[in-house]
């Protein structure tokens, strides 16, 4: 299993998470007047791990295959890749309170 390495998760009592399965599978198309043969543009399959190090930072890392259609419109390209993603939350709910306060204490010095 993997561990937190940069802080404790509190929201599962300090324990590290184990590791999540993640399949994905993303049909991108595309719309408009330059479109000429086709509105399919690529299809990508993932199958990998997902692991939360702490509370604002995890990652994910496995295969992705890319079936990708090329700049011709006609021809096709399938590529197979390995993947690593590392994703950051941010607390935008303890920032939007903290301007919220700001906001209203500068407001009551102004009254």
């Amino acid at each position: 299993m993997l561990r937190g390495v940069a802080g404790e998760d509190t929201c599962h009592g300090g324990k590290s998470q184990p590791p999540q399965l993640v399949l994905a599978d993303e049909l991108l198309v595309q719309f408009g007047k330059d479109v000429v043969f086709n509105t399919f543009d690529q299809n990508r399959i993932f199958i990998g791990i997902k692991q939360k190090i702490n509370n604002s930072l995890s990652f994910d890392t496995g295969y992705m295959s890319v079936f990708q259609q090329k700049s011709n419109g006609i021809n096709y390209i399938q590529s197979n890749t390995f993947r690593l993603f590392f994703y950051y939350t941010i607390k935008i709910n303890i920032l939007i309170k903290t301007c919220i306060i700001k906001f209203w204490m500068g407001r009551s010095r102004l009254l």
